[in-house]
């Protein structure tokens, strides 16, 4: 990682968000440098896993 550099989680911006693990990499000038996307949400992962009824 760069020095100075930072990386924020997307649901740490928009507060209640459902989608995929996102997040945000940022460069010690605050310009945003890349963007990770790691998976699927977790709720979503962890409803697949449950039997259905």
């Amino acid at each position: 990682m760069l020095k100075g550099a930072r990386s924020i989680r997307l649901v740490n911006l928009l507060g209640a968000y459902q989608g995929p693990y996102v997040v945000l990499d940022f460069d010690e000038q605050e310009i945003l440098v890349g963007i990770e996307i790691v998976g699927e949400d977790r709720d979503e992962d962890e409803d697949k896993r449950q039997p259905e009824r």
